[in-house]
Order: C-alpha cells, then sequence, then structure tokens
C-alpha cells in the first residue's frame, strides 16, 4: 500500500516534467510550426494533408509532433498529431501564440 502510493507520486512528477517540457518546446517553435499545429486544432481534426518537403514540416515530424500516417492526398502525406501534443494544445491553446 505504501509503496503504491510512492509509486503514484512518482509517476505524478514524472507527467508534470514530462508536461512543462512538452509546454516549453511547444513555445520554442516558430510562427510557420506553429501555424501547422494551429491547422490541426482550428479543424478539430487529427489528421491533415501536408506537404512533406516543406522544412517546417519535417521539424516537426522530427520532433515527433507530428506522424505520418503513410497515406497520401493530392500529392501530399498525411500526418496525424500526437494525441499528447492535441491535449496540452487544448489545455493550452496560448501556447501557439
Amino acid at each position: 500500500m505504501f509503496q503504491d502510493k510512492i509509486q503514484s507520486i512518482k509517476e505524478e512528477r514524472t507527467s508534470k516534467k514530462q508536461s512543462l517540457q512538452l509546454k516549453d518546446q511547444l513555445k520554442a517553435l516558430n510562427y510557420d510550426e506553429k501555424y501547422i499545429l494551429s491547422l490541426f486544432m482550428s479543424e478539430q481534426k487529427t489528421e491533415k494533408a501536408l506537404n512533406p518537403t516543406n522544412p517546417n514540416v519535417v521539424w516537426l515530424e522530427n520532433m515527433k509532433f507530428i506522424i505520418n500516417t503513410l497515406k497520401t492526398e493530392e500529392n501530399k502525406k498525411v500526418f496525424r498529431i500526437d494525441p499528447i501534443v492535441m491535449n496540452e494544445l487544448r489545455k493550452n491553446p496560448n501556447l501557439l501564440y
């Protein structure tokens, strides 16, 4: 029982630390990267067709903020926003500004 409580506290601290790190990473994005993420948020869609050669799209994919679904749509690749990123942006939409 006591060890379960300690484990729960450790997991909560880890979760808070990861959330703070994610917020810092989102704040550090440039205007164009934030704009791309805002497209997912404004349309409330988890998937969006984007140009895979756009350096900002490449960066967001490398940061694991968006994930290539391996689908194509009108000569663009379809990307899915990471659910953790989407939840964080729903809670803190000002991170995109």
